[in-house]
């Protein structure tokens, strides 16, 4: 969701918007480095569904090149796929992971 601009804050929530802020993060118990931790997990994330985003793609290369009929098959095309695969799957490990510890450390 996007952010109010200044202008916008200072129009709903008056001129001292800051301390109300301020008041509002103290009381929720969240601070900026949690805040920053949930980001980058949150970056993590994303960089894992990428990964079996091209995990996915390179099954159906693989697949579509072994039952090819209106064309030869490729071996280099199919160890290109295998090898992306293989990546996506160990970036994939390792986001996760990466997010795990991101989270259970809260920082």
């Amino acid at each position: 969701m996007a952010d109010l601009s200044d202008t916008d804050k200072k129009i709903l929530f008056g001129e001292n918007y800051k301390e109300l802020e301020k008041q509002a993060q103290i009381a929720s118990g969240v601070t900026d480095r949690m805040k920053a931790a949930q980001e980058r997990a949150a970056n993590m994330d994303g960089l894992a569904k990428a990964a079996i985003f091209f995990a996915v793609v390179a099954i159906m290369i693989m697949f579509a090149n072994y039952f090819a009929t209106s064309f030869p098959y490729s071996q280099t095309l199919q160890i290109m796929a295998a090898s992306t695969l293989v990546v996506s799957v160990v970036v994939n490990f390792l986001a996760n992971g990466r997010k795990k510890s991101i989270l259970a450390s809260g920082s």
